[in-house]
């Protein structure tokens, strides 16, 4: 298989990609629900103890990005422990919560935060959003509930093919060897598509991998002209 053929398919299975692709699906059925695109997307951290905000759409991402919160606090750590949906009509009119004050530059007005759920298993948490005071019907929360354990399905099943070894072996060879592009974009004054032909004409020249010359790159980064073959 081609390195061009690799670099191809690994860049549709990116997890971040991945994540942004789908969390853009859910969007798309948010507005033909409630006819709002506003949404949060929070994923469970490994430890299961802490929600991380990875993704937002039609909010000011730049306020939310990073966050988390701990199980259990604030409307999202609520549903993650009880998962359970929770509405809140009027943000405003709410008792304070960090996040809804962070998000208020984008004027959200409602909320409905719902469990992204696998069979039992908990893989984070979907927030939806109105601009204007909407009172969240049961078939709001039943259809948006549905949408955000479809989402948790894709997301576990692209989890567990990016922890394939094969795969993983990919995303770290191509790691390894855009750090090593880097170094020589650095040192040889070389652009992104030179430094890439530098390791491929090396490759050919030791055959040797691309990968083993990007590690052989890292190992003289001071002197990255002096790879030991």
């Amino acid at each position: 298989m081609s390195s061009q053929f690799h670099s191809e398919v690994l860049s549709t299975i990116s997890p971040d990609q991945c994540i942004e692709n789908i969390f853009g699906l859910v969007a798309t059925a948010a507005g033909k629900t409630i006819d709002s695109k506003m949404c949060a997307l929070w994923l469970i951290d490994e430890d299961r103890k802490t929600l991380k905000l990875r993704i937002t759409r039609g909010i000011a991402d730049r306020c939310l990005y990073n966050q988390s919160l701990s199980i259990g606090q604030g409307i999202q750590g609520t549903v993650a422990m009880t998962k359970a949906p929770m509405s809140v009509t009027n943000l405003s009119e709410d008792s304070p919560h960090a996040v809804h004050q962070t998000a208020a530059t984008a004027d959200p007005a409602s909320l409905l935060s719902v469990p992204m759920m696998t069979e039992d298993q908990l893989i984070g948490v979907i927030d939806f959003y109105t601009p204007q005071p909407h009172k969240f019907t049961e078939r709001d929360k039943h259809v948006l509930s549905v949408v955000a354990d479809a989402a948790a399905r894709a997301i576990a099943n692209t989890e567990s093919m990016i922890k394939s070894p094969v795969i993983r072996e990919e995303l770290e060879s191509r790691k390894l060897i855009e750090q090593a592009k880097a170094i020589l974009v650095t040192h040889r004054g070389l652009n992104g598509a030179g430094a890439h032909r530098w390791i491929q004409e090396r490759s050919m020249a030791t055959q040797k991998s691309a990968r083993e010359v990007a590690a052989a790159v890292l190992l003289t980064e001071e002197t990255p002209l002096s790879v030991p073959f």
